[in-house]
């Protein structure tokens, strides 16, 4: 029925120094729901600034008999370099069952500046330059005050050592050129064994085996698993599922689907309907994965 995203930061300035730890805390609250049924929140990666993942706690409670659940998750951040950093805005899509429809909670985008360290290392002492200094050595006052000079030591090496050395270094730089030619080739070959790998599609077969049983609820939940599968995304895996696929007539599904599962007076969406135009699109993906290997084949 609800869905917040809130956020604190500490500090809270929006102009830090290199190096300087900042604690991101994102707090999802959501009502109807329970923690297990909580997306992941994934945080942004921006170039200049490590982000390290702290505990994250999922919680739920009932009040006035609605289950309310809350996740929060940490994020340590540390710039690395000066320069002013923009943290993109985060969406959460969510089924709004009082208004039947899709909505989004957003956390808004925020920029920060990162002015260099007032605590950094004098360069010029960490750095010390090479020492010119002539003044004599002990050896050489020593020759001076005996009159001698420094005996200049000459070492001969035999023409036959030359060209052994000359050889094993050839022969060096001939096992390095096969290596790196060998593992080149091993390198291709695994790939193209990985992109002929990669054209099996997820199995729609659990979807089916639910869509006999008219068991809604687990068969929303089986094509959201479908769907990370193909999409690879944790968070709105459905959503992109719809993006991809680009059929007006599953997004209507989808979103009766949602409406019978969320509100309970939906009418009864054609589950056969949702796998057919999926086969549909599986068939067309896998013809276009082929084509893609047999012209790197050729």
């Amino acid at each position: 029925e609800l869905v917040n995203l809130d956020e604190e930061w500490q500090p809270n300035d929006n102009t830090v120094e290199v190096g300087t730890p900042i604690t991101r805390t994102i707090t999802l609250t959501a009502l109807g729901v329970t923690k297990e049924q909580l997306p992941e929140i994934s945080m942004p990666t921006i170039d200049g600034i490590r982000s390290y993942p702290d505990q994250k706690e999922n919680n739920n409670a009932v009040r006035d008999g609605r289950v309310v659940s809350q996740q929060t998750a940490s994020y340590a951040l540390l710039p690395q370099k000066p320069g002013t950093y923009t943290l993109p805005e985060i969406k959460l899509p969510w089924f709004n069952t009082k208004m039947n429809r899709i909505s989004v909670a957003t956390l808004p985008k925020r920029t920060i500046t990162v002015t260099p360290s007032t605590t950094a290392p004098n360069t010029a002492i960490a750095n010390p330059q090479p020492s010119t200094n002539n003044s004599p050595t002990l050896e050489n006052i020593s020759n001076q005050a005996t009159g001698t000079q420094p005996i200049e030591t000459k070492s001969d090496t035999p023409l036959w050592l030359i060209v052994v050395a000359a050889l094993g270094y050839i022969l060096w730089i001939g096992t390095v050129i096969f290596y790196l030619i060998s593992r080149s080739t091993k390198n291709t070959t695994e790939k193209l064994q990985l992109n002929t790998r990669g054209t099996s599609q997820p199995s729609l077969n659990e979807l089916k085996a639910l869509a006999k049983t008219h068991d809604v609820k687990a068969f929303y939940t089986a094509l959201n698993n479908f769907s990370v599968k193909v999409t690879h995304k944790n968070v709105g895996a459905i959503d992109e599922l719809c993006i991809r696929v680009n059929s007006s007539e599953l997004n209507g599904l989808i979103s009766q689907l949602q409406a019978q599962l969320y509100s309970n007076k939906g009418a009864n969406t054609d589950l056969n309907a949702i796998i057919k135009i999926l086969e549909n699109y599986q068939t067309q993906a896998s013809k276009s994965q082929q084509t893609v290997l047999k012209d790197l084949y050729d």
